[in-house]
């Protein structure tokens, strides 16, 4: 078995942000002017799917191979990540668990910003932008806006798993 990580270091300068698979940090800006009334999405990782070039590179050099199974791209026919914490029978197939990291300035994102920790279920059923809606204002709690993200993605039918922190 195998999993995926998106882990976030918040300081008062900047996010950090290291993910490994297809679960995703995601940034709702207030950006400028802070009453703007829509927050802007700026993806923060990177999903590790076997389509990408450089990771079908990676799997290909190391003999693996990438199959389209009719609705996704996967690793030797079955894994749907091109890297992943575990997955053991796969990583002589060019899957590693090495996180790519990004750096995101506080500053940039303005006051009224939202860091949100997903899990892929959630892109499933919603674009970025449709995340950013859906959460709502700040007249909620955190949890209550995760909630909002959660419930309408398996409302429209997401079937994989669908977890949500806003930070």
């Amino acid at each position: 078995a195998g999993s995926t990580a998106c882990v976030a270091v918040v300081t008062s300068e900047f996010v950090l942000v290291a993910n490994v698979g297809d679960s995703r940090a995601l940034v709702c800006a207030a950006g400028s002017p802070a009453s703007a009334p829509r927050l802007k999405a700026v993806q923060l990782s990177r999903d590790h799917h076997p389509e990408v070039p450089e990771e079908r590179a990676r799997i290909e050099a190391a003999g693996g191979r990438v199959v389209f199974t009719g609705a996704v791209y996967r690793v030797d026919g079955a894994l749907a990540m091109s890297r992943a914490i575990g997955d053991a029978e796969f990583k002589s197939h060019g899957v590693i668990a090495t996180p790519e990291f990004t750096e995101y300035s506080i500053a940039e994102a303005g006051a009224g910003s939202y860091l949100l920790l997903t899990s892929d279920g959630v892109f499933e059923t919603m674009s970025n932008e449709e995340v950013c809606r859906t959460m709502g204002s700040g007249s909620t709690s955190l949890d209550e806006m995760a909630s909002r993200i959660v419930r309408r993605a398996l409302d429209r039918g997401s079937s994989d798993n669908v977890s949500v922190i806003v930070v």
